[in-house]
């Protein structure tokens, strides 16, 4: 009769966390619509839509975002470094349009060689 009580109330502890994780995860189903970067029905500035952007800034926009949201040392620590890699991400996506554009504008065969050693050399740096 004991083993039929435990199991019964090991049962409702169940059910009854079970229940807790899904009210807690209905209440916060819309707790991050606030970010524009990460909601584009509302967002203030969409970089992929912009005409005068060159690049995607969606990345380095997300993670600024974010690392306001950081609260904890190790939080910090994390967002710094997402803020740092977005950065490098949209640096690099800007390098290879500049690449692109000046690629496609050199036509002559002495210019592109003159082009490609000068990339060549900045990318060794």
């Amino acid at each position: 009769m004991a083993t039929h009580f435990s199991r019964a109330v090991l049962t409702a502890g169940v059910l009854a966390v079970l229940l807790l994780c899904l009210t807690l995860s209905w209440t916060t189903r819309d707790a991050m619509n606030h970010l524009p970067a990460l909601n584009n029905k509302t967002a203030v500035r969409n970089p992929s839509n912009s005409p005068k952007d060159i690049v995607d800034l969606h990345p380095w926009l997300a993670a600024q975002e974010l690392a306001a949201m950081a609260v904890t040392t190790e939080e910090i620590q994390y967002a710094r470094e997402a803020e740092r890699l977005a950065d490098h991400e949209v640096d690099q996506a800007f390098a290879g349009a500049l690449r692109e554009a000046g690629w496609s504008s050199t036509r002559e065969p002495a210019k592109r060689l003159l082009y490609r050693r000068s990339w060549t050399n900045c990318s060794r740096r």
